[in-house]
Protein backbone atom coordinates (compact mmCIF):
# COMPACT_ATOMS: atom_id res chain seq x y z
CA UNK A 1 0.00 0.00 0.00
CA UNK A 2 0.98 3.20 -0.68
CA UNK A 3 2.48 5.68 2.16
CA UNK A 4 0.67 8.69 1.08
CA UNK A 5 -1.49 11.16 3.30
CA UNK A 6 -5.29 9.81 3.72
CA UNK A 7 -7.27 10.33 7.34
CA UNK A 8 -10.23 10.66 8.13
CA UNK A 9 -11.67 12.84 11.05
CA UNK A 10 -14.72 13.11 12.47
CA UNK A 11 -16.48 15.97 14.12
CA UNK A 12 -13.79 18.48 14.01
CA UNK A 13 -16.11 20.58 12.48
CA UNK A 14 -18.51 21.59 15.79
CA UNK A 15 -22.11 20.32 15.40
CA UNK A 16 -23.95 23.40 15.41
CA UNK A 17 -21.59 23.97 12.02
CA UNK A 18 -22.46 21.04 10.56
CA UNK A 19 -26.22 21.13 11.34
CA UNK A 20 -25.37 25.02 9.86
CA UNK A 21 -23.96 24.38 6.88
CA UNK A 22 -26.05 21.21 6.36
CA UNK A 23 -28.83 23.60 6.15
CA UNK A 24 -27.50 26.45 4.68
CA UNK A 25 -26.61 24.59 1.39
CA UNK A 26 -29.68 22.44 1.06
CA UNK A 27 -32.14 25.10 2.37
CA UNK A 28 -30.75 28.04 0.62
CA UNK A 29 -30.32 26.18 -2.80
CA UNK A 30 -34.41 26.75 -3.44
CA UNK A 31 -33.97 30.05 -2.54
CA UNK A 32 -34.35 32.99 -4.64
CA UNK A 33 -33.36 35.62 -2.62
CA UNK A 34 -29.32 35.32 -3.37
CA UNK A 35 -29.24 32.36 -1.29
CA UNK A 36 -26.58 29.35 -2.05
CA UNK A 37 -27.43 28.11 -5.66
CA UNK A 38 -26.46 24.96 -6.87
CA UNK A 39 -26.28 24.35 -10.82
CA UNK A 40 -26.78 20.96 -13.03
CA UNK A 41 -23.80 19.87 -14.12
CA UNK A 42 -22.96 16.50 -16.32
CA UNK A 43 -20.02 15.70 -14.99
CA UNK A 44 -18.88 16.50 -10.74
CA UNK A 45 -15.37 15.04 -11.82
CA UNK A 46 -12.33 16.86 -13.59
CA UNK A 47 -12.53 18.64 -16.56
CA UNK A 48 -10.16 16.41 -18.08
CA UNK A 49 -13.27 13.43 -17.64
CA UNK A 50 -15.06 12.22 -20.38
CA UNK A 51 -17.67 10.42 -17.10
CA UNK A 52 -21.41 11.71 -17.48
CA UNK A 53 -22.04 12.06 -13.77
CA UNK A 54 -24.59 14.60 -12.86
CA UNK A 55 -25.47 16.32 -10.25
CA UNK A 56 -25.35 19.70 -9.14
CA UNK A 57 -21.97 22.16 -8.07
CA UNK A 58 -21.35 25.59 -7.08
CA UNK A 59 -17.45 26.61 -7.95
CA UNK A 60 -17.27 28.70 -4.39
CA UNK A 61 -13.77 29.71 -4.93
CA UNK A 62 -11.25 29.65 -7.84
CA UNK A 63 -7.25 30.32 -8.40
CA UNK A 64 -7.33 33.24 -5.13
CA UNK A 65 -10.78 34.47 -6.95
CA UNK A 66 -14.13 34.27 -4.68
CA UNK A 67 -16.63 32.91 -6.88
CA UNK A 68 -19.95 32.76 -4.59
CA UNK A 69 -20.46 33.80 -1.15
CA UNK A 70 -20.54 32.79 1.68
CA UNK A 71 -16.78 31.65 1.04
CA UNK A 72 -15.46 31.60 5.21
CA UNK A 73 -18.79 29.51 6.10
CA UNK A 74 -17.98 26.70 3.38
CA UNK A 75 -13.87 27.20 4.11
CA UNK A 76 -14.33 26.20 7.61
CA UNK A 77 -13.99 22.77 7.26
CA UNK A 78 -10.86 23.20 6.36
CA UNK A 79 -9.87 26.18 9.08
CA UNK A 80 -10.80 23.11 11.63
CA UNK A 81 -8.72 20.80 9.64
CA UNK A 82 -5.58 23.01 9.16
CA UNK A 83 -5.95 24.47 13.09
CA UNK A 84 -6.50 20.66 14.91
CA UNK A 85 -3.73 19.38 12.57
CA UNK A 86 -0.94 22.13 12.80
CA UNK A 87 -1.20 22.87 9.38
CA UNK A 88 0.02 26.18 7.83
CA UNK A 89 -2.28 26.92 5.30
CA UNK A 90 -0.23 28.31 2.47
CA UNK A 91 -2.74 28.60 -0.55
CA UNK A 92 -6.59 27.57 -1.18
CA UNK A 93 -6.57 26.56 -5.19
CA UNK A 94 -9.94 25.65 -5.36
CA UNK A 95 -13.69 24.98 -3.65
CA UNK A 96 -16.63 23.25 -4.40
CA UNK A 97 -19.92 21.86 -3.31
CA UNK A 98 -21.27 18.81 -5.14
CA UNK A 99 -24.37 17.60 -4.93
CA UNK A 100 -25.60 14.01 -6.21
CA UNK A 101 -28.85 12.71 -6.12
CA UNK A 102 -29.41 9.15 -6.35
CA UNK A 103 -30.19 8.08 -9.51
CA UNK A 104 -30.55 4.48 -11.79
CA UNK A 105 -27.16 4.62 -12.75
CA UNK A 106 -25.48 2.96 -9.85
CA UNK A 107 -21.27 3.05 -9.38
CA UNK A 108 -18.48 5.05 -9.04
CA UNK A 109 -17.12 7.66 -10.83
CA UNK A 110 -13.94 7.73 -13.12
CA UNK A 111 -10.71 7.79 -11.00
CA UNK A 112 -9.26 11.22 -10.76
CA UNK A 113 -6.89 13.91 -9.39
CA UNK A 114 -8.38 17.29 -8.60
CA UNK A 115 -5.66 19.25 -10.51
CA UNK A 116 -1.87 18.30 -12.07
CA UNK A 117 -0.31 20.11 -9.64
CA UNK A 118 0.92 18.89 -5.98
CA UNK A 119 -1.80 19.37 -3.33
CA UNK A 120 -4.08 18.71 -0.69
CA UNK A 121 -7.55 17.76 -0.82
CA UNK A 122 -9.91 18.63 2.40
CA UNK A 123 -13.55 16.62 1.38
CA UNK A 124 -15.98 17.43 3.80
CA UNK A 125 -18.96 15.51 4.31
CA UNK A 126 -22.06 17.92 4.55
CA UNK A 127 -24.90 14.95 5.31
CA UNK A 128 -25.04 11.45 6.01
CA UNK A 129 -25.94 9.91 2.88
CA UNK A 130 -24.05 6.45 0.89
CA UNK A 131 -21.98 6.58 -2.07
CA UNK A 132 -18.30 5.90 -0.86
CA UNK A 133 -15.38 7.88 -1.96
CA UNK A 134 -13.26 5.40 -3.05
CA UNK A 135 -9.26 5.80 -3.31
CA UNK A 136 -6.88 3.64 -5.47
CA UNK A 137 -2.98 3.07 -5.73
CA UNK A 138 -1.09 3.92 -8.98
CA UNK A 139 -2.18 0.43 -10.80
CA UNK A 140 -5.86 1.54 -10.12
CA UNK A 141 -6.25 -0.59 -7.14
CA UNK A 142 -8.69 0.44 -4.98
CA UNK A 143 -6.52 1.10 -1.41
CA UNK A 144 -9.66 2.45 0.99
CA UNK A 145 -13.54 3.39 1.30
CA UNK A 146 -14.41 6.02 3.01
CA UNK A 147 -18.26 6.73 3.77
CA UNK A 148 -20.60 9.51 4.13
CA UNK A 149 -20.99 10.97 7.11
CA UNK A 150 -21.96 14.34 8.33
CA UNK A 151 -19.30 15.92 9.99
CA UNK A 152 -16.53 13.48 8.66
CA UNK A 153 -13.35 14.94 6.66
CA UNK A 154 -11.23 12.76 4.67
CA UNK A 155 -7.79 14.78 4.21
CA UNK A 156 -5.36 13.30 1.69
CA UNK A 157 -2.57 13.51 -1.05
CA UNK A 158 -4.09 15.11 -4.00
CA UNK A 159 -1.68 12.65 -6.09
CA UNK A 160 -3.93 9.80 -4.68
CA UNK A 161 -6.84 8.51 -7.51
CA UNK A 162 -9.94 8.70 -6.29
CA UNK A 163 -13.50 9.27 -6.88
CA UNK A 164 -17.13 9.01 -5.17
CA UNK A 165 -19.36 6.49 -5.87
CA UNK A 166 -23.06 7.50 -7.03
CA UNK A 167 -25.58 7.44 -3.95
CA UNK A 168 -28.37 5.12 -3.91
CA UNK A 169 -30.94 6.21 -1.18
CA UNK A 170 -30.08 9.65 0.11
CA UNK A 171 -28.14 12.97 -1.46
CA UNK A 172 -24.57 12.99 -1.70
CA UNK A 173 -23.33 16.65 -0.44
CA UNK A 174 -19.47 17.12 0.08
CA UNK A 175 -17.60 20.34 0.36
CA UNK A 176 -14.40 19.94 -2.20
CA UNK A 177 -11.26 22.22 -1.22
CA UNK A 178 -8.40 21.87 -2.89
CA UNK A 179 -5.16 23.61 -1.10
CA UNK A 180 -1.60 23.67 -0.29
CA UNK A 181 -0.63 23.63 3.30
CA UNK A 182 2.60 22.78 5.29
CA UNK A 183 2.76 20.73 8.54
CA UNK A 184 4.00 23.00 11.72
CA UNK A 185 6.53 21.71 13.78
CA UNK A 186 5.46 22.99 17.33
CA UNK A 187 8.07 21.58 18.99
CA UNK A 188 11.15 23.46 17.77
CA UNK A 189 12.62 26.27 20.37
Amino acid sequence: MDSKLLKVYDNLVPTPLQNYLEEYITNHAKDNDGGFPLYYTDTLTSESSKDIDIGFSNLFYENDVIVTRPMALLLSPLYALTLSQNIRLIEITLGRVFLQIPSLSFGPQKPHKDISEPHLVCLYYVNDSDGDTIFFDDNNDEIKRISPKKGRIAFFDGSILHCGSKPEKNPRIVINIVFKGQKLNLNQS
